[in-house]
């Protein structure tokens, strides 16, 4: 879990920075994941977090086609699926779209009494924030799905 802590910051700051996560970070992050799981490969093989990666990325692609979040969040959990396994990746999305609408009513409430630009422009969430807490708060407080994977 400390691997995916420290391959989530350089994400998140990034994120907030640009709005965007960079590919080589998630290049880093794969080749960083597979050397990981290659040396502590856990209950499982090395295959089943490969294909735990690719699962994720299959599931979040609708919600990069309905630009519900953005193509470097869905490589960055599925880069979750391949640290962590697909049982604790699928917790993580769960937690993450929780606090991301938790962070869209906020920042949706901030714009519309607190801010002083008026504008009509589309507004944009680092979802990596969610994201980051999503994992978080799987590692502290557990999976959501735990009785099932």
């Amino acid at each position: 879990m400390k691997v995916l802590f420290l391959l989530l910051l350089p994400a998140v700051l990034c994120d907030i920075r640009t709005f965007r996560i960079p590919n080589e970070l998630i290049v880093v992050g794969v080749l960083v994941g597979s050397g990981y799981r290659l040396c502590h490969p856990g209950e499982m093989t090395f295959l089943y977090y490969l294909l735990s990666m690719a699962a994720m990325f299959i599931l979040l692609i609708p919600f990069f086609k309905l630009r519900a979040i953005g193509g470097g969040d869905v490589k960055l959990l599925s880069l979750c699926g391949l640290i962590q396994g697909f049982g604790s990746a699928l917790s993580i999305a769960l937690y993450a779209f929780f606090f991301g609408g938790i962070l869209s009513v906020f920042y949706l409430v901030y714009h519309r009494f607190f801010s002083t630009q008026k504008t009509k422009e589309r507004h944009i969430i680092p979802f990596s924030i969610p994201v980051f807490l999503g994992v978080v708060t799987e590692q502290f407080w557990g999976g959501v799905l735990w009785q099932i994977f």
